[in-house]
């Protein structure tokens, strides 16, 4: 009897235990869609400038169409991530990715400007989706967190 109730207040410490512990939030990937078409109206006034737009107002307040075909994001399901640097320089988008509330987008530089989806600009530009609950972006480039952009 003794033994049988100290499993059952064993199992019950247990289950309390691992119901109040901080679980690791596994990250899970969200579309990320370059931009194109799109030129800075001012250029970037620190070495590199990270943006977030949710709103086309804002957004048509920085940047500027450089063709009539180019595409016009979808402002009410998507936000556009926007990374500006004073040099040219060769980038492309890995991925993006939501955990915890928070937004990660995965940028590299090129080694060559002959890698596939990379370009070589001083504004760097995408769509992703509006997630939820999330609450900032926090921006990686080459695996390094830069700055997180909160909203």
């Amino acid at each position: 009897m003794k033994i049988a109730a100290f499993a059952i207040v064993a199992t019950v410490t247990l289950f309390i235990a691992s119901c109040g512990s901080q679980r690791t939030q596994q990250p899970y990937l969200i579309g990320i869609t370059p931009l194109y078409g799109y030129e800075a109206i001012n250029a970037a006034t620190s070495d590199t400038a990270y943006q977030l737009y949710r709103t086309e107002e804002i957004f048509a307040g920085d940047f500027r169409s450089t063709s009539n075909g180019t595409r016009k994001p979808d402002m009410g399901g998507q936000m556009i991530v926007s990374v500006q640097v004073r040099k040219q320089t060769s980038m492309q988008f890995e991925r993006a990715e939501f955990v915890g509330g928070r937004i990660n987008v995965f940028l590299k530089t090129c080694t060559s400007s002959a890698e596939r989806n990379c370009r070589t600009s001083k504004s760097f530009l995408a769509t992703i989706p509006r997630v939820g609950n999330a609450r900032s972006v926090q921006f990686h480039i080459n695996g390094e967190a830069k700055s997180i952009v909160s909203f």
